[in-house]
């Protein structure tokens, strides 16, 4: 994406080209859940401060052969260094300057207790590329100067131990297989799984816990994006057939984004009613009532 947005972004802008990067469950769900918080805290009189997504998987989830591939590609990559006096391509305006509105991602780097949800997190390996979509859709829509961001991915309630020494002994083969290719061959292999009959039967949950400020008070906000299979790659598949379809629809009513951007970006909530519609996915929204302790603990369950 940061090279499609040096190569492209002001290209396209002159000539009117709308190019949506991250346009499946990377990102959707994360992205358009931080778009609707930062909306309703405008809409409100107040600015987005924070905002934190917490991912839960079915224990059926499973990555294919194709996705452990790319990422093992992604993280044994060398890392350019372009020197000073450049700036992060997801920062690009439509300028071709850097944007005012800068993230942090603070995504936990180990295993962290979240006391208002009484559940556990620990960091997931897509969490820097929903980060990143977050700071694309920041520095053009500029929801804050100072956007604070992080994502993890919640441990199960019920969870097994042997089930967690599975999952962790196989992240930790994922992770030498980068220094020791000859590992890989324990992996799953391109062209291979999940089944369908799990993919079926999966789900998704995301749920969203953001903070909008105006002056010195603070309120805080929730939200929960819920899909009904898995997203991984039975709902990324409708998901990319939607974001089409919104092009095809903002195109001939000439309201398309140009540039290179994000589906925030190019279709705000749009995307989160096409997706309601068409394949029963279910986005709430409110604010937290003063006080409301348990508020967090009752809707992460």
């Amino acid at each position: 994406m940061r090279s499609n947005i040096e190569q492209y972004h002001l290209k396209a802008l002159e000539k009117g080209t709308c190019i949506v990067s991250h346009c499946g469950n990377d990102c959707i769900p994360w992205d358009a859940t931080v778009h609707a918080m930062s909306k309703l805290a405008k809409d409100k009189g107040y600015t987005l401060q924070e905002c934190s997504t917490f991912t839960e998987l079915p224990p059926t989830f499973a990555a294919s052969g194709g996705t452990i591939t790319t990422a093992l590609y992604q993280l044994g990559k060398k890392r350019e260094d372009k020197g000073a006096g450049t700036f992060d391509a997801l920062l690009m305006t439509n300028k071709g300057d850097k944007s005012q509105f800068a993230m942090k991602n603070t995504s936990p780097k180990g295993a962290k207790e979240y006391t208002e949800l009484k559940r556990s997190g620990e960091p997931w390996i897509m969490a820097p590329i929903m980060a990143n979509c977050v700071r694309r859709s920041n520095a053009l829509l500029g929801y804050n100067e100072s956007l604070i961001y992080s994502e993890c991915k919640l441990l199960p309630l019920n969870g097994s131990w042997w089930m967690r020494v599975k999952e962790t002994s196989y992240n930790l083969l994922v992770g030498a297989s980068v220094h020791l290719p000859f590992l890989s061959g324990f992996l799953v292999q391109p062209g291979e799984g999940p089944e369908r009959e799990a993919m079926e039967k999966g789900w998704l949950k995301v749920y969203g816990m953001g903070v909008m400020k105006k002056g010195e008070e603070e309120v805080k906000i929730k939200s929960t994006f819920s899909f009904t299979k898995d997203t991984g790659y039975l709902q990324t598949a409708h998901m990319l057939v939607e974001a089409g379809m919104l092009l095809v629809q903002n195109c001939k009513s000439n309201t398309c984004v140009p540039g290179v951007v994000t589906p925030a970006v190019a279709f705000g909530g749009e995307i989160v009613l096409r997706l309601e519609s068409t394949i029963g996915a279910k986005f709430e929204i409110e604010v937290v009532p003063e006080g409301d302790s348990d508020s967090f603990l009752s809707w992460s369950k």
